[in-house]
């Protein structure tokens, strides 16, 4: 943290919360602070443009800009979805500005038959399925849930292939 970092009355923390579930309680945050009329919150929830989808970068983070962690532990324990603070030292800012620069993803490949691809959105994300079929815009594959081999199918958009 730098010497600018603690002149700044507001500090940067990071939420562990619910997977699929950021925005929703990025959200929650920013409603309940409006409700007790607290003006000095922030949220964040970064996200990277895939296949043109709007995929979370970080998922099962939610950033919040605070001032005092002490009262922020009362504020967050009746939101649904959040674990905890990951940690109790704040982010830096140059750490945080770091972390929201945009990313540029290469070049999609071709989803085919036989290769592997990340579920990137809905119940699976961030599984990795081997393909099976691929039919129109639906690809049949296999995953791996609870240590059986289940065949799935998933909608092209929802898959990065590997």
């Amino acid at each position: 943290m730098n010497k600018t970092d603690l002149n700044s009355d507001l500090f940067w923390y990071a939420l562990k919360v619910k997977v699929g579930y950021e925005k929703k309680i990025a959200a929650a945050l920013l409603a309940k602070a409006a409700k007790l009329n607290i003006n000095d919150i922030e949220t964040s929830v970064f996200t990277d443009l895939v296949n043109n989808k709007h995929v979370v970068r970080y998922p099962g983070i939610v950033f919040i800009k605070t001032d005092d962690l002490k009262s922020e532990n009362e504020f967050i324990s009746g939101i649904a979805g959040i674990e905890r603070f990951i940690s109790r030292s704040p982010i830096s800012n140059d750490e945080y500005d770091f972390m929201a620069k945009s990313v540029i993803l290469p070049a999609a490949k071709e989803i085919l038959v036989g290769g592997k691809v990340e579920i990137i959105s809905g119940a699976f994300v961030t599984q990795v399925m081997i393909v099976r079929e691929i039919d129109g815009e639906n690809v049949k594959g296999l995953l791996n849930i609870f240590e059986r081999e289940t065949e799935v199918v998933i909608n092209k958009n929802d898959l990065l292939a590997l």
